[in-house]
């Protein structure tokens, strides 16, 4: 699968999810886990663990309540290799084709 950064918007720690990409140092990761923790000293904070999405390697970061992090909207498609023109490579994008079967029931009653 291919990502495809759609869309990029801002948002504060405390909304990160599970299952959210971030950009996090320049590099696009994975949220895996998001603790919250609140010591008897200083401030709350986040205990966060991401996974690279490119090199897969786990990252751990620890985030103020109120630190702002870029959340991504990615779109995956499948893709499907079919030769090399130049210096680009030219691919098939697979597109789900719906198969209707109709009734004869309903072939009958038309005009």
């Amino acid at each position: 699968m291919a990502p495809h950064l759609i869309r990029i918007f801002m948002a504060k720690a405390s909304e990160i999810k599970v299952g959210n990409i971030l950009r996090y140092n320049g590099e696009l990761v994975s949220v895996t886990e998001v603790l919250h923790r609140t010591p008897g000293k200083g401030g709350a904070f986040y205990l966060d663990k991401f996974r690279n999405i490119k090199t897969g390697k786990i990252v751990e970061a620890r985030l103020a309540t109120d630190e702002q992090v870029e959340i991504c909207r990615v779109e995956t498609n499948d893709f499907k290799y079919l030769y090399q023109e130049g210096d680009f490579e030219i691919k098939l994008r697979y597109i789900l084709i719906n198969k209707f079967i109709l009734s004869d029931v309903l072939n009958n009653s038309l005009p």
